[in-house]
């Protein structure tokens, strides 16, 4: 009798402390790995950028993991084009990423190496318990240029569904995967719309994502290269 209470002492107790050790999201990536390589092709499967994400820094606030990100985006001959920086954290089991993250390849094309900008808005945000069917919160980010050409950049996520769960491979592995499609709009010198999915999978994150325009074509896509673990 006695053993059995240490057994279940002892079991209750290294429970405990492995769940606080654990990941407060499964679809944080930046605790397991030192690095992600992103691949962004065109319509026609041409290669244009490569991004890495390098974490800088990653902080610990009771049940919050918060991670500074270097971003570099590179040009298909390895040349630098764009870096940059983001903050994505975790918290009560989900996973927030800023848009200037996921989306500044649309930036980089346009002013490359040297743009300036102050970034506002709110994150996307991936909780751990989704079920496909389920509706995610709306996202939106406000970039303020300030060189090499001032201008201001509004960028909307909205309608965002969790569409199904799937195997998806990509050059970095197959992986169980949720799709989320979402609409997008950015106001700048005109306004434009398109259609968006993204694959999130357990541990990595987002794997891969492809952008449509309103007619549903597909005018590119983006997917997980390459991963270095911690």
């Amino acid at each position: 009798m006695r053993l059995a209470i240490v057994v279940l002492f002892a079991a209750l107790l290294f429970g405990t402390d492995l769940k606080s050790q654990s990941s407060c999201s499964q679809f944080f990536p930046f605790e397991h790995f030192e690095s992600m390589t992103y691949a962004h092709y065109d319509r026609r499967d041409r290669l244009e950028s490569r991004h890495q994400w390098k974490v800088l820094e990653l902080k610990r606030d009771g049940d919050r993991i918060e991670a500074e990100v270097a971003l570099t985006i590179r040009e298909p001959n390895g040349d630098i084009l764009m870096t940059n920086s983001f903050t994505a954290y975790c918290e009560k089991d989900t996973y927030y990423i800023g848009l200037e993250g996921m989306h500044m390849n649309e930036f980089s094309d346009a002013f490359g190496e040297g743009m300036e900008m102050e970034i506002s808005g709110s994150d996307l945000s991936i909780p751990d318990n989704i079920s496909v069917g389920d509706r995610l919160p709306d996202a939106q980010m406000e970039a303020r240029i300030t060189s090499p050409i001032p201008m201001t950049i509004n960028m909307e996520i909205t309608d965002r569904t969790v569409d199904e769960k799937s195997e998806v491979t990509t050059p970095a592995g197959t992986f169980e995967a949720y799709k989320i499609s979402q609409e997008n709009m950015v106001r700048a010198v005109i306004r434009s719309r398109s259609q968006s999915v993204e694959y999130y999978s357990p541990r990595y994150g987002m794997i891969r994502s492809e952008t449509m325009n309103r007619r549903g074509r597909l005018q590119g896509y983006s997917q997980l290269e390459e991963v270095v673990e911690k």
